[in-house]
């Protein structure tokens, strides 16, 4: 395990990480404004 293969590592890690928390803010933010969508359409 060589200095380079631990950078290219933290970097995939954070690339990861990064793509993990833009899809739950995405499927969080879809599910929120499919709710708010019909229950506004509901309240009308």
């Amino acid at each position: 395990m060589t200095i380079n293969d631990g950078i290219t590592l933290i970097k995939v890690f954070i690339t990861w990480w990064a793509v993990s928390w833009v899809l739950r803010a995405l499927l969080i933010g879809g599910a929120a404004m499919l709710i708010y969508y019909r229950w506004y359409r509901h309240q009308r």
